[in-house]
């Protein structure tokens, strides 16, 4: 491939500040590279993270990382090392327009970048055959002047020269040519006149090797018969220019930019002849991992039409998101909530892809559950169905959002149960709960914030809304089957505790002088400040009471049938949901 390279672009003229920035890049990486052989050799410390992460990211594209540092060893023992950094190293006369550097870094920066540019004035002067001067502008043949020994060369391009010599990688016209221009882009004109010799002189090897073959193989008669039967082969309707576009449109597929760098002439699985065919490795990512895939139409004429895939939050650490991430750019890393791919197309292929999006929904969120966006399992019994599993949000019809843990679709584990969206998003006030379930019931320690209902009860059923006030309370403690049970503390919120009177509430002596005195309160019960201790409930108990308190409700609902909890052998599972109200106020 870099002889190829080397030869598609022979008569293009590439900018002087490419090959500059190239050169000093050449620069920089000969000398991390020797001072990192020398450390390793020398078992004297290094930077070599940052030299193998600098270097990887280029000799990733060429596959040769191993056999470059090899090389360098090799050269290392032969003493050759020693005349690349003589080069960089030896001090010469500074420019007078370049001021003085305050770091040791931008120093060396400053003399490897002005030492590029020298290089290139020469390069860009002496080998202009008609003497018309620099043009901003190098090509193959100038290029090619540092591997020509000659008596008239200017004494920095000898001592480039010796450097290229020594060097274990750019001491060939091939790899030299490579590094410093392996971004430049070449156009469709130029590749198609250069690749069109090649394809002609291709298809004339071919031949000739075909006609031997089967001249040897079945004589000059059946050979003649085997070519005319060959003659209809869809290549030979092809013309070399065609193929040559052809050859064209595929490598800038990628990204439709109309034209090719070595970067995309060269396969990403490798720089071997049995690489190229594995050039278009297959990532499978299923779109279920796929939170919605959209159409984007060109705003401006410089952009191109394109599919975005926007990957669903959960699959962000996946195996298959990452494979393909990976092969795209070696150095991804997952940005949380913003994991996506945007592929360019052309406007036909653009087309039916927006048709398929628009038919199958894929432009809208993929919901696999209604008003949930989380982890979810198929049902093992029931094919196509699938419930909640694992973390998951879920927003309910009356506003109520759950953010936490599910099993069998139902509440289990850590979660939270939020009023609704403002509350939810702007994390004002509490959550209604927060803390374990188990099976859909709040169970184990927790903490709830509810507001209690107050009434005259006397003279009217429980579910009287005469003169009713709103008192705030939270509960913070041990659960059973979503009921206060076992230790906890019970609290109004933003209230500060009062003294409690007795009967004779006007002799305040009586009451210092009887110790162990308990006043009877003359406050409702549901005044209570705050309460710490042991709780007992169940849900046969507060069913009981509600049924005894309410006759409306008894009358509406049957008796409910609650086993246990962890009982297997129970005869029937019942989740009844009651009004929040109806049921703390009697707790």
């Amino acid at each position: 491939y870099e002889g190829a390279w080397l030869y598609i672009p022979r008569r293009c003229q590439v900018r002087r500040e490419l090959i500059e920035q190239n050169l000093v890049r050449v620069f920089q990486e000969t000398e991390e590279d020797v001072r990192e052989e020398k450390a390793i050799l020398g078992n004297t410390p290094s930077n070599s993270a940052a030299v193998s992460g600098f270097r990887g990211k280029r000799h990733a594209k060429q596959k040769h990382l191993k056999d470059t540092k090899e090389a360098y060893r090799q050269q290392f023992e032969k003493g050759k090392t020693g005349i690349l950094m003589k080069f960089l190293e030896k001090p010469r006369k500074r420019d007078k327009k370049i001021g003085p550097r305050k770091t040791e870094e931008a120093e060396k920066q400053s003399r490897y970048e002005e030492l590029a540019c020298r290089i290139c004035d020469i390069l860009d002067t002496e080998t202009d055959a008609e003497k018309r001067g620099p043009d901003g502008e190098l090509s193959v043949q100038e290029i090619f002047v540092l591997f020509e020994r000659g008596k008239d060369a200017d004494p920095l391009i000898k001592e480039f020269r010796d450097f290229l010599q020594a060097h274990p990688e750019y001491n060939n016209m091939e790899n030299l040519w490579v590094a410093l221009t392996d971004t430049y882009e070449i156009d469709m004109s130029h590749f198609t006149e250069a690749v069109e010799r090649l394809v002609t002189k291709f298809r004339g090897v071919k031949k000739v090797e075909a006609v031997s073959v089967l001249e040897e193989a079945a004589g000059e008669e059946n050979w003649t018969m085997s070519r005319k039967t060959s003659s209809s082969s869809p290549e030979e309707h092809i013309t070399p220019a065609q193929k040559a576009q052809h050859i064209f449109a595929d490598l800038d597929a990628a990204s439709l930019s109309g034209k090719v760098s070595f970067i995309e002439l060269h396969p990403t699985s490798g720089g071997s002849f049995s690489d190229a065919s594995k050039s278009m490795i297959q990532r499978r990512v299923p779109l279920i991992m796929m939170k919605e895939v959209y159409c984007r139409a060109p705003i401006r004429k410089s952009e191109k039409h394109s599919v975005k895939f926007v990957l669903d939050g959960q699959y962000e650490e996946s195996e298959e998101w990452a494979e393909l991430r990976e092969a795209l750019d070696p150095d991804w890393r997952v940005d949380p909530g913003n994991e996506f791919l945007e592929v360019t197309m052309e406007e036909q292929h653009w087309e039916t892809w927006k048709r398929v999006i628009i038919d199958s929904q894929m432009n809208a969120a993929q919901l696999w559950i209604r008003f949930y966006h989380g982890e979810y399992e198929q049902h093992p019994k029931i094919s196509g169905t699938y419930m909640r599993s694992g973390y998951g949000v879920q927003r309910w019809a009356n506003g109520q959002i759950y953010d936490g843990d599910w099993k069998n679709h139902v509440y289990h584990g850590r979660g939270t149960l939020w009023l609704n969206k403002d509350h939810y998003e702007s994390r004002k006030g509490g959550p209604l709960y927060e803390g374990a379930w188990e099976r859909g019931f709040r169970h184990g320690q927790g903490t709830m914030r509810y507001e209690q209902d107050l009434h005259d009860r006397r003279g009217s059923n429980a579910l009287s809304r005469g003169n009713n006030t709103g008192i705030k309370k939270t509960y913070e403690g041990q659960f059973q089957n979503g009921l206060f049970h076992g230790q906890g503390v019970l609290k109004v919120q933003k209230s500060q505790a009062q003294q409690l009177l007795g009967r004779n509430h006007n002799n305040h002596n009586n009451l210092q002088q009887r110790p162990g005195f308990v006043p009877l309160p003359n406050l409702d019960p549901s005044f209570v400040v705050q309460y710490e201790g042991s709780f007992e409930s169940d849900w046969a108990t507060t069913d009981d009471l509600i049924r005894k308190d309410d006759p409306v409700f008894a009358s509406r609902n049957l008796p409910m049938v609650y086993p246990p909890p962890k009982n297997p052998r129970a005869p029937e599972e019942r989740q009844m949901d009651y009004n929040l109200h109806e049921l703390t106020k009697y707790q």
